[in-house]
């Protein structure tokens, strides 16, 4: 009997859900048909996608479409995300190989938005893979000389030989999660298994190399604040272009006790960097961003260094009124015009009651322009809930002509989407003219302190609606998801589930809010 072997689909369910519904028929008829070839009987364990253009989709850069280089990491951080992990891609160790890279290059076309489907895999310690530099002198060589390459890591491999191939791959940014300033704190934090203070002194050679980096501190309880205080005003003295202080969390697989008091932990974090921002020159932030953030006006967050921003004047907390003429209500906004607006943009503020104008003027200066991004001039805003995702809200009740609807968010949402409806009467008197109810989705998959809505996955719905519905007695005829729990096309969450199990399972249509991710 002959045998053919392909290689099946890995994780194409995700992205792809046609290929896997294909899978699954013939899985199903290979139960009841036999398969012969020349005569022989053929046993089929497997399958290849003929026609290979015909089921390119995009991603918005040739690096994205690319994807992990690696799912391998060499340190063992203490608070590390991957910790009992459950999700069913992480059993996938991958290292890219320059072989698919040049098959995923030769798909991809962005002027068409096409692109090879993505796997998902762990995003882990890109230099871990030996064949890092190859790749991305590949892609280089591919795409335009001004697109900017991200790099994440843990520093431990950015000795001089790796800046100095960096430097040959600019333009470019390098995302460093250094934690810690101290070696004795790092290692105990990361337990490198490299020369812990590489990544420290890494700072230092990225500044005198001319590489722009973000600096990135997971604000572990078991840090001292004066160390994260002293980590960040290391990361600002060597000119980071953005330090990014993340509040700890962990689930109920990485933990099934309480661990500490979130809510004491994160507005220590939250104050010490408030009080931070006061006295340094780098653009600092904290995730969930909208934590400790009541205020939607567009308060600038921080400005980059040496950028058009930084020469103009602008300063941190200076709270934007008006950009080329145009009123600014909030941040969100603001980043829509400032990503639209033209080389040359006139800016008012108000710093501490005082209006002051400002004309900003585009500079092509390598690293402090992003193409496409409200970075563009210097200017760091925080993410944050846009307007017009309460418009489509408002459309989709509208257009279902449902009279009682249920509406998901996070625990971090739920005030700025309830103090946007407030704030705005076009809102206000639409959303309390009708049965709408606002709920927090609760996280009974992953546990621990999770908050936030992006890694919520079906299951958590299905049963935030029926305890919703025996807590309230009612019944919704339409409940309303913001998309971003889910990952590519076709809806379906982390795990694998397609979000259409919950109108299934509860009889009660179900519509998905289109937004992105909001850090």
């Amino acid at each position: 009997m002959m045998r053919i072997k392909y290689k099946s689909p890995v994780n194409s369910k995700f992205y792809a859900p046609l290929i896997d519904m294909i899978k699954t028929q013939l899985e199903i008829l290979t139960q009841v048909v036999d398969f012969e070839k020349e005569g022989e009987k053929v046993e089929i364990d497997g399958f290849r996608l003929k026609n290979l253009p015909q089921w390119r989709i995009h991603r918005s850069n040739l690096q994205g479409n690319i994807g992990s280089l690696s799912s391998y990491c060499n340190c063992d951080c203490i608070f590390c995300y991957e910790k009992g992990n459950v999700l069913p891609f992480t059993k996938n160790k991958i290292l890219r190989s320059v072989e698919e890279v040049k098959t995923r290059i030769k798909y991809y076309d962005n002027d068409k938005k096409m692109g090879l489907v993505p796997e998902i895999n762990q995003e882990l310690e890109s230099f871990t893979n030996p064949y890092w530099f190859k790749i991305f002198d590949l892609l280089r060589s591919h795409i335009n000389s001004d697109e900017t390459f991200f790099f994440t890591t843990n520093g431990s491999f950015l000795t001089i030989d790796t800046i100095n191939k960096l430097k040959s791959l600019m333009p470019l940014i390098v995302v460093i999660s250094i934690n810690s300033q101290d070696p004795e704190i790092r290692q105990q934090l990361m337990r490198d298994k490299r020369d812990i203070t590489t990544g420290i002194k890494a700072i230092k050679l990225l500044k005198e190399n001319g590489i722009p980096f973000y600096g990135s501190i997971v604000a572990w309880p078991t840090i001292p604040i004066d160390d994260i205080r002293k980590t960040i005003e290391y990361l600002s003295e060597n000119d980071a272009y953005a330090i990014r202080v993340d509040l700890p969390g962990y689930t109920k697989y990485f933990s099934n006790k309480k661990l500490f008091n979130t809510r004491e932990w994160w507005d220590k974090v939250v104050a010490c960097c408030k009080d931070e921002r006061k006295k340094i020159s780098s653009a600092l932030y904290w995730i969930p961003s909208l934590y400790g953030n009541k205020s939607i006006v567009a308060s600038i967050d921080g400005v980059i260094k040496n950028s058009p921003a930084y020469f103009s004047g602008l300063k941190s907390g200076d709270v934007i009124l008006k950009i080329d003429n145009h009123p600014i209500y909030s941040r969100a906004q603001a980043q829509n015009i400032l990503r639209k607006a033209k080389n040359k943009t006139s800016i008012v503020v108000n710093r501490n009651r005082k209006i002051l104008a400002f004309t900003l003027r585009e500079s092509y200066h390598y690293p402090y322009i992003l193409k496409g991004t409200n970075q563009r001039f210097g200017i760091h805003l925080i993410s944050d809930l846009k307007i017009s995702y309460l418009e489509d809200l408002k459309k989709i009740i509208e257009s279902s002509n449902a009279h009682k609807i249920l509406f998901f968010t996070s625990e971090v949402m739920k005030p700025h989407a309830e103090r946007i409806i407030n704030m705005i009467p076009y809102f206000k008197e639409f959303f309390n003219n009708i049965d709408f109810h606002l709920e927090v989705a609760g996280h009974y998959f992953w546990g621990g302190n999770i908050l936030i809505n992006d890694i919520h996955v079906v299951e958590d719905f299905i049963l935030s609606t029926k305890k919703f519905i025996e807590r309230k007695k009612i019944k919704p005829d339409l409940i309303v998801i913001p998309s971003s729990f889910t990952l590519g096309c076709g809806g379906f969450d982390l795990k694998g589930t397609s979000y259409k199990k919950i109108e299934r399972e509860l009889e009660i249509p179900v519509k998905l809010l289109k937004c992105t991710t909001i850090m």
